[in-house]
């Protein structure tokens, strides 16, 4: 679950589960589900990367995440750009108690338990070498993905990448850590603590998207986006689920926004509804 190297063009975000990193995230430290996958890539970190953030030997964000990959604990980190209405995130805690919550506007999990070394960790980066701008949740292949908010989808890459991670080298090539499929989807209610942006959430890693669903669909919570896989730099099939919130109209749909800077990746559990007021 932590990344290396530079996730270049896509900004994705990758998972492995051993390699990703050696500290549990303050976030979902409860979650440990020893088996599973995460981002490969854990151990040496450096500046966040193309839209995964993370970067390590695993590598951060299939799909070009660039980042530096795990770290050590992150306790109340993710922090948006000012300049995007940001300023830091306190880390909520996802214990992995019930994900319900009032909010009209608010993210619910995919499916999944979050591994050792699986959770939201040091981001912005202070040169740990084991960040980690996401969460993993590893689950079998296969299993179906629900939208975890109602939107559109932003963006698709959907190339039937292989699974990359060398369990040998524990790492991944250049060309594996840009690699990997994903969604992306916009939320229509934009960012829920920060109601004037847009918010878009990124579901790595996945075993194709669910038929019919392309850029500009429209989706409702709950529906099936996509499949749990391993694709890209992974040790085993999880979703490395990424947060993102930039100024409203920053992008258009079919863009890619840019998912490797802490300053507008956002933790996950911020934005889960058990979490948001």
């Amino acid at each position: 679950m932590r990344l290396r190297g530079l996730f270049a063009a896509f900004g994705l975000g990758l998972l492995g589960l051993v390699a990703c990193g050696s500290n549990d995230d303050a976030d979902d430290s409860s979650l440990t589900g020893g088996a599973g996958g995460t981002d490969a890539s854990a151990a040496t970190g450096g500046a966040s990367g193309a839209a995964g953030a993370g970067g390590s030997a695993g590598a951060g964000g299939a799909a070009g995440s660039a980042g530096a990959a795990g770290g050590g604990p992150d306790a109340a980190s993710a922090v948006d750009a000012a300049a995007e209405g940001g300023g830091p995130d306190a880390g909520a805690s996802d214990s992995g108690a019930t994900d319900a919550g009032a909010a009209p506007c608010c993210l619910t999990k995919p499916p999944g338990t979050v591994p050792t070394n699986g959770g939201w960790n040091d981001c912005p980066y202070s040169g740990s070498g084991r960040q980690h701008a996401a969460i993993d949740y590893s689950s079998k292949k296969g299993t179906p993905i629900p939208a975890g908010m109602d939107g559109v989808v932003q963006y698709v890459r959907n190339k039937n990448d292989p699974k990359c991670y060398d369990p040998v080298t524990e790492s991944c090539s250049t060309a594996c850590l840009s690699s990997g499929d994903f969604i992306m989807i916009k939320s229509a209610c934009g960012d829920p603590l920060k109601p004037g942006n847009d918010f878009y959430v990124r579901y790595h890693h996945i075993d194709g998207v669910n038929a019919g669903l392309a850029v500009g669909s429209v989706v409702k919570k709950g529906d099936i986006i996509a499949f749990v896989g391993d694709s890209g730099c992974a040790t085993g099939p999880h979703v490395h689920l990424q947060t993102a919130t930039f100024a409203k109209g920053k992008y258009k749909v079919g863009e890619l926004p840019v998912f490797y800077d802490c300053k507008y990746l956002v933790n996950p559990s911020t934005r889960y509804c058990k979490n948001v007021p």
